[in-house]
């Protein structure tokens, strides 16, 4: 009698809905959000008053945001229903798990990573606030802002890869989240859920067209690019791609497919001014902040206008308010699986303007890097790109978001046939002079480029080389440090003024003949009190 009676229970429970009249439909069109995706899912003619129902939506689905349209008449309800039923589910089952130990598996060594790049930081930091050996010998000026500026880029390489592992365990953690809930919601019993969408429709006499929109998790896209520039680089083919995680639970069949900046997770609303309380009772401890509203997991990248559309067969760019959204010019296909799909959102030809520049004091290497204007008709919004030069592929970078119009840097790599060496050519102390009580110490250098045959060069052959050399700055206003003689003298373009002011860099642009030599020569004065040394950190 209890077997009798769980077996009614299973088949009411997996029944449509009383008299509501099983719909059959198919899905038209799914917009993909960054973390979500809205399916529209269109019926046949329905011709006559009564309920209708949409049965067996994904599990994926969530009930509190759907939308049901009807061409003719109008809907009087909508009534959502979770209901179980029967699926095979094994080999979902163990790809749940695999991937979820995978995950596990990877944030651990992500912690332990961090864990050995926070020791370095803290090792690097230590290094360039210790007080000098009394009783090492003093460094020299070159030694001395080598040092430092070794440390300093390594700290920043470093922190910047602390943040990548932080970024990057956010979004695994959020993955592990996703998937741990949908392994939880799986029934020991081999059934699954879903949903059903019953329609109560007052037609009349007309024949209407009946659809549901419902918005659908586990789902999201990624920019991807391939930049390949030319021999000469002068111009850039940029191959756009998205990558599509397809993992709703239910296939998309040839779709109309759009790609979109919007999010509707986000919610429209920003965050209200809260009130801050001080306590003066609590000498010795510090002033507390009210705690703050935790940040949505959805939170992202800012929405972004764009210009006119491509022509197909790529993608058509249509602007939409506050999102732009990417429409694919053919149906697409995407099976949900674990993995993503690729698929091409457009192509374009940039001009490129190329630039060779070095670092003498750290790195005697000339490197090449372009800089362009993104003439394409799509938002170029951050993600991984692969760089080709030519025929060799370079490596892999990052790109950062880039408006329709806007100028963006890409490097190039190494720049083969021009050479650099850089040589201290004196050193000088001198001591004060009559009713003076100031010393200087002076150090000249020379940088000396060759162009033994560039792959990129300008009309004659010959190349312009942007030297950059951070001058040493003062912590103490007795303490002078000034270039003192330069030749070339250094540029004063606009680009370069911020740098000039804020971090003491200094810019040269070099010319170099082809087959020839050019050089830079300048001279670093540092006046200080007679009665002090200078310490070199």
């Amino acid at each position: 009698m209890m077997a009798l009676s769980l077996a009614l229970a299973l088949l009411s429970a997996a029944a449509p809905a009383g008299d509501a009249i099983l719909l059959e439909s198919r899905i038209e069109s799914v917009t993909v959000y960054a973390d979500a995706a809205r399916v529209t899912r269109v019926a046949a003619a329905v011709t006559a008053d009564g309920r209708y129902i949409f049965a067996g939506l994904p599990d994926s689905m969530d009930p509190d945001n759907l939308r049901v349209r009807l061409s003719a008449g109008r809907v009087r309800s909508i009534q959502t229903r979770e209901r179980w039923m029967k699926r095979a589910q094994e080999e979902r089952l163990e790809t749940l798990r695999a991937e979820i130990l995978y995950l596990h598996r990877e944030q651990q060594a992500s912690r332990d990573e961090f864990a050995l790049l926070k020791k370095l930081r803290g090792m690097i930091a230590g290094q360039l606030s210790a007080d000098p050996d009394p009783k090492a010998p003093e460094p020299g000026l070159e030694a001395w802002q080598e040092s430092h500026d070794y440390y300093s880029l390594a700290l920043e390489e470093l922190m910047g890869q602390e943040r990548a592992l932080r970024w990057e365990g956010e979004a695994r953690l959020t993955r592990l989240a996703a998937l741990e809930a949908e392994l939880g919601r799986m029934d020991p019993e081999g059934r699954v859920r879903v949903f059903d969408v019953i329609c109560d429709l007052d037609l009349g006499s007309e024949v209407g067209i009946l659809s549901l929109e419902y918005l659908v998790d586990h789902c999201g896209w990624s920019p991807t690019y391939d930049l390949r520039t030319s021999g000469s680089a002068q111009e850039l083919e940029l191959v756009y791609r998205a990558q599509i995680v397809q993992q709703s639970g239910e296939d998309w069949s040839q779709v109309e497919l759009a790609l979109s900046t919007a999010r509707p997770r986000r919610g429209a609303a920003g965050p209200e001014p809260r009130v801050r309380w001080v306590d003066l009772e609590r000498r010795r401890g510090r002033y507390k902040n009210a705690p703050s509203a935790p940040a949505s997991r959805y939170a992202g990248r800012p929405a972004m206008a764009l210009s006119p559309s491509a022509a197909p067969p790529f993608a058509r760019v249509q602007v939409a308010g506050l999102s732009v959204r990417f429409i694919l010019p053919a149906l697409e296909s995407l099976a949900s699986r674990p993995a993503a799909t690729s698929v091409l959102v457009g192509e374009h030809t940039l001009e490129l303007t190329p630039e060779l520049y070095c670092l003498p004091a750290l790195d005697e290497t000339v490197w090449l890097r372009a800089r362009s204007t993104n003439s394409s008709p799509f938002v170029l919004l951050p993600g991984p790109a692969a760089i080709f030069f030519g025929d060799d592929f370079i490596g892999n970078a990052s790109l950062d978001e880039v408006q329709t119009g806007a100028e963006f840097s890409l490097d190039l790599g190494a720049v083969p046939g021009v050479s650099v060496e850089r040589v201290l050519v004196s050193e000088e102390h001198i001591e004060p002079g009559f009713l003076s009580a100031t010393s200087r110490e002076v150090t000249r250098w020379r940088v000396r480029l060759a162009n033994h045959g560039s792959p990129v060069t300008e009309a004659d052959g010959s190349v312009r080389v942007i030297v950059r050399e951070a001058i040493p700055r003062s912590r103490d206003e007795r303490l002078e440090v000034s270039l003192s003689r330069s030749s070339p003298a250094f540029s004063e373009a606009e680009r370069y003024k911020s740098d000039h002011a804020d971090r003491s860099l200094v810019t040269w642009i070099i010319r170099v003949p082809a087959g020839g030599e050019a050089d830079l020569n300048f001279e670093l004065t540092l006046s200080h009190p007679d009665s002090k040394e200078v310490l070199l950190k």
